[in-house]
């Protein structure tokens, strides 16, 4: 009888350890604070001002942008030397697959009212295919497919990719 016993408490055990591995990795602790700026979203060693459409995360690495969800904006150095009114991006089919153009959603708020300093910098301009795309000035904003988290600066950096800077 004891080694029935012992088998079915092994067992228990078992499907306890498999239960509380299935959870998966527990999230760290954050912190919402929602004043006058807009909201601020703390995470372990980063801290995200939320100002509508895009926000400013500050961390190791400095202040840069990220868009409404908190993930890693990018510009191109092949935009930077666009002038005037008719921004074009140069990320196409192919390039699309890795950087992700920062697209205006339906539900986003008019940006052409702000009297945010930030906001007042953000353009949105008409993509060949008809969507509209965020753009910094004259530089079109993209995500990168491997930034799936707040913090995450997963995209090639190099001379063509930059982290977007406020």
């Amino acid at each position: 009888m004891n080694k029935k016993v012992l088998i079915i408490a092994v067992v228990i055990v078992l499907l306890a350890v498999v239960y509380w591995l299935s959870l998966g990795p527990v999230a760290a602790p954050s912190t919402e604070n929602v004043d006058g700026g807009g909201t601020t979203v703390e995470a372990p060693q980063i801290t995200v001002t939320n100002k509508g459409a895009l926000g400013i995360a500050s961390g190791p690495g400095g202040e840069y942008l990220v868009d409404k969800n908190g993930l890693t904006l990018y510009v191109r150095g092949a935009d930077a030397s666009q002038t005037g009114t008719n921004i074009k991006t140069s990320c196409k089919a192919d390039c699309e697959q890795t950087w992700l153009p920062y697209l205006m959603d339906e539900t986003d708020p008019g940006i052409s009212q702000s009297t945010d300093p930030l906001l007042m910098k953000l353009n949105a301009f008409t993509r060949a295919d008809g969507k509209l795309q965020y753009a910094l000035g004259n530089q079109p904003l993209y995500r990168n497919v491997d930034d799936i988290k707040l913090g995450d600066v997963n995209g090639a950096v190099d001379n063509d990719w930059m982290v977007a800077r406020p």
